[in-house]
């Protein structure tokens, strides 16, 4: 899959084509070095996926990219809540990450600064993250169609549980069969709370039933 980051460098007169506002994107900052480290977020990771900080705002800006790798707009997130641009961008149609998978494992997660997290400190899988709780008939798509092995790692509140059971359900078959995030060793309600020797276990651990199952 073509990187959504191609399209940030294309001449001008290429990005008139779309209704997305490039050179806003474009004018975000770098976030600062302390949010990252909040968040233990490596800076070259935080660039590799794309990811700009909205110093006005104090929000994370993270980009909505295709399966086909292109801009489809981004998402403000900050502690006042999350808001998506261009108004009506339809984010349950891709996944965070998807247009830089290239492994046969994916462990689903819900939010994408989680899955930049993960990628700062583990490597042999990749994140993809639904943008949310709610994981789409799309998107569950686009997960069969690129990985082989998927470990469902939704946050250990009562929303991922509900979630995470209609999933356990409906879920259709990998090559290399489900698995669900091991969180019996830690406190931690994602990934992006663990310390990295957490997220390994986590992950290395992972089982074949659900965690709420395991309790």
């Amino acid at each position: 899959m073509n990187s959504g980051m191609e399209q940030l460098t294309r001449p001008k007169e290429e990005k008139s084509k779309s209704d997305v506002n490039w050179e806003l994107y474009m004018s975000f900052d770098k976030p600062p070095y302390e949010k990252l480290i909040e968040r233990n977020i490596k800076a070259v990771v935080a660039e590799r996926f794309g990811i700009r900080w909205d110093t006005s705002k104090q929000a994370w800006i993270i980009p909505i990219i295709s399966a086909t790798g292109d801009l489809m707009g981004w998402q403000e997130k900050s502690p006042r809540g999350v808001l998506n641009q261009p108004v009506g961008v339809v984010k349950s149609e891709t996944l965070f990450g998807i247009d830089r998978f290239n492994l046969r494992t994916a462990v689903l997660v819900e939010s994408p600064l989680d899955v930049v997290r993960v990628a700062s400190a583990y490597s042999g899988v990749q994140c993809l993250a639904s943008f949310g709780v709610q994981v789409s008939k799309n998107q569950i798509e686009l997960l069969s169609n690129v990985c082989d092995c998927l470990i469902v790692a939704l946050d250990n509140d009562e929303a991922g549980m509900t979630v995470g059971n209609k999933l356990f359900k409906h879920l259709p078959s990998f090559r290399d069969g489900v698995k669900w995030l091991n969180y019996s060793h830690t406190k931690a309600k994602d990934l992006g709370e663990m310390s990295d020797e957490e997220i390994g276990i986590a992950i290395t651990k992972a089982t074949v039933l659900p965690w709420w199952v395991n309790v």
